[in-house]
């Protein structure tokens, strides 16, 4: 692999490397959040199920414009996990069920997506599958 394309392994292979610590640290506890405000189970499930809408509605939708410029759908889908983390701070009970989940949509379709695209740039046919496996094996190793 040359140098240049070393650090933009590096550089993506680290944000990738620092979100899933923070997911594994501020996501995990979302649902434990949402149960303590009282909040049933099957409510605070729903909260995730309505996201997951929201990111396979922007997936359709995305279709037609497509990911020209990842860096900035990048951008974009931070900004928008930051207004669902935000969402805990100022909003409460089933004002926190629904709104939230519209944020964290756009972040799994802005930011991974993208994210993916830009890591896919990186590979050749010859070393596809290791980069792809080095990518992946990110998660497991730090939620472990």
């Amino acid at each position: 692999m040359k140098p240049s394309m070393r650090a933009r392994f590096l550089h993506l292979i680290t944000i990738e490397a620092l979100l899933t610590v923070a997911g594994s640290m501020a996501g995990v506890f979302s649902v434990v959040y949402l149960v303590s405000i009282n909040l049933t189970v099957l409510e605070a499930s729903l909260f995730y199920l309505e996201a997951f809408g929201v990111a396979v509605i922007l997936c359709f939708l995305a279709r037609s414009t497509g990911f020209r410029r990842p860096r900035l759908w990048m951008v974009a889908g931070m900004l928008s996990l930051s207004l669902f983390y935000l969402c805990f701070a100022f909003l409460d009970g089933r004002m926190l069920l629904f709104i939230a989940p519209v944020f964290f949509g756009p972040y799994i379709v802005g930011f991974w997506v993208p994210f993916n695209i830009l890591m896919l740039r990186l590979t050749t046919r010859k070393n596809r599958g290791q980069l792809i496996g080095l990518f992946f094996l990110v998660f497991p190793v730090i939620n472990l």
